[in-house]
């Protein structure tokens, strides 16, 4: 961009029509009218497109600041969202998707979809087993492949700046979730895999969460070196979470548990069990009922 726009419509405000594009705002400010509808989106990328960029970009006052649907490499870098109704992020289906550095900065607090929300419905999309190591050549929106060669590929969500909404991933398998600050919302909710059976194995890690806690439901992960304070429960792995492994994460000064574990007694779930795989190296004080309830400090 090389100035500012302010939209006159309740529609888009800018859409990527066609793979290989990257929008460079050159930080400049896209603006909205209203924060209602669902039709009002800053940024919207076309369907099943591939090689995308958006980043160095303001959007504000939108129902929706970015919003994806089954892109196939798309990279979302040095964006600001403000003054959003629904949600700043919503990116459905992605895969080889790249989420970094961005700031997300709303007041919707009592709703998990406010931030980013990522939701992997795209079947074939089984990423890299939590991996976090990028290159630069994951960053390039150049590359030579046909679609569908990106359906094997990176997620990576990181260094991202998220005050007043969640930030919430579903149905995928083994992304990367590094380094983000989220404050002031519920939090970080982990939901299950695609076929609500598999193993989702995210690689969870360095992420500080105040006023909120981290909700799991998914199973096989790995949530290392995170600290979550000020919040009702740290670290909730709720009855339908099982085989997850917990290091080095701290969870203080939350209003009921630092870590909670489900009893699987009555829960309805055969299946259940939340011991997690690994419990050590983890810290909790100052919360309000009890700091490890369902499970020992180390197991």
């Amino acid at each position: 961009l090389t100035k500012d726009i302010q939209i006159t419509g309740t529609g888009v405000g800018i859409t990527i029509a066609y793979s290989g594009v990257t929008l460079d705002g050159a930080g400049h400010t896209v603006t909205g009218i209203q924060t209602a509808g669902y039709d009002h989106v800053g940024v919207k990328t076309c369907n099943q497109c591939y090689h995308m960029a958006i980043k160095n970009l303001e959007i504000t006052n939108f129902a929706y600041g970015i919003f994806s649907n089954y892109a196939h490499g798309l990279i979302i870098t040095d964006v600001t969202i403000t003054d959003v109704g629904k949600t700043a992020m919503s990116l459905g289906g992605s895969s080889r998707l790249i989420v970094e550095g961005n700031t997300i900065d709303v007041n919707i607090p009592n709703s998990w979809y406010g931030g980013i929300n990522l939701e992997m419905k795209n079947p074939y999309a089984h990423v890299a087993n939590g991996i976090c190591e990028t290159t630069d050549s994951m960053y390039s929106t150049n590359m030579q492949l046909v679609p569908w060669e990106w359906r094997e590929g990176l997620v990576v969500i990181k260094n991202n700046q998220i005050s007043g909404a969640a930030l919430a991933i579903a149905d995928g398998v083994g992304y990367c979730i590094d380094g983000n600050t989220i404050s002031d919302s519920p939090g970080m909710h982990v939901s299950y895999a695609h076929d609500q059976v598999s193993p989702t194995n995210h690689m969870i890690k360095n992420n500080v969460v105040t006023g909120g806690g981290i909700t799991i439901i998914g199973s096989g992960n790995t949530f290392d070196s995170n600290t979550v304070t000020g919040g009702s429960i740290g670290f909730d792995n709720t009855y339908r979470a099982h085989d997850n492994i917990f290091t080095n994460n701290v969870a203080n000064n939350n209003s009921q548990h630092g870590f909670k574990f489900d009893e699987c007694e009555g829960s309805g779930f055969p299946e259940c069990n939340a011991t997690p795989v690994k419990f050590t190296g983890n810290t909790a004080t100052g919360n309000g009922v009890s700091d490890f309830k369902g499970a020992p400090a180390s197991c």
